[in-house]
């Protein structure tokens, strides 16, 4: 759908609410207020229909209220839109100008518990730039990442799917916080404590919840 303080945005709305498909998520543009969110929500939710409602964060306005926006009830996740956001500060798309506006949208959307889904790689045919941008996006803290084309999908969710490595890894980790009952311990020769052991158990959930 287009941004709502457009008139095809409203129109997209108007004929979203009357669709006989009622898809279960929608991803709303342009959010820069959480009446955005309220406006779309107060509009579809009606006969127990109640659609997951995600915001595109993609202008400088909206980071600049991105705690007011997180604070919205019906807010299910965020997808930071990197090439608005890039031409509306004028900046490039590359990794490093934009490594601020990442960090800035995951901090917020952690601080609320929300899932944020990174933008798309915009290059087509190098499989090895999609999957050095998702690794990146993964390290820094994004739950997913977009795609602009079918054939990104496999590499992405190879990236954000843990690894049998990774959750033996994990298991090893609780295993230890469980044996020290959960105080500052040593693994593999390196000190482990509270927050290793949460991360672990967050991967171990993860893991369980996609096999």
């Amino acid at each position: 759908m287009n941004s709502l303080t457009t008139l095809d945005g409203v129109k997209d709305l108007i004929a979203l609410a009357a669709y006989s498909a009622r898809p279960d998520l929608i991803v709303v543009p342009r959010v820069e207020s959480p009446r955005d969110i309220e406006l779309v929500a107060a509009t579809l939710d009606t006969d127990g229909y109640t659609p997951d409602i995600w915001a595109l964060i993609e202008s400088p306005r909206a980071f600049d209220t991105l705690p007011v926006i997180m604070r919205a009830p019906r807010l299910g996740g965020v997808v930071f839109g990197s090439a608005d956001y890039a031409a509306s500060v004028r900046c490039g798309l590359g990794w490093d100008a934009l490594h601020y506006a990442r960090s800035a949208l995951i901090n917020a959307a952690s601080a609320a518990n929300i899932p944020v889904v990174d933008a798309p790689t915009w290059e087509l045919d190098d499989p090895g730039i999609l999957r050095r941008d998702a690794e990146r996006a993964k390290e820094l803290g994004f739950y997913g990442k977009g795609c602009v084309h079918p054939r990104h999908v496999q590499v992405i969710n190879d990236v954000f799917t843990p690894t049998t490595e990774e959750i033996a890894q994990a298991r090893a980790l609780v295993a230890a916080a469980d044996a020290s009952g959960g105080t500052v311990t040593t693994v593999n020769g390196q000190m482990r404590g509270t927050p290793f052991f949460d991360t672990a158990r967050a991967l171990i959930a993860e893991a369980d919840r996609t096999a």
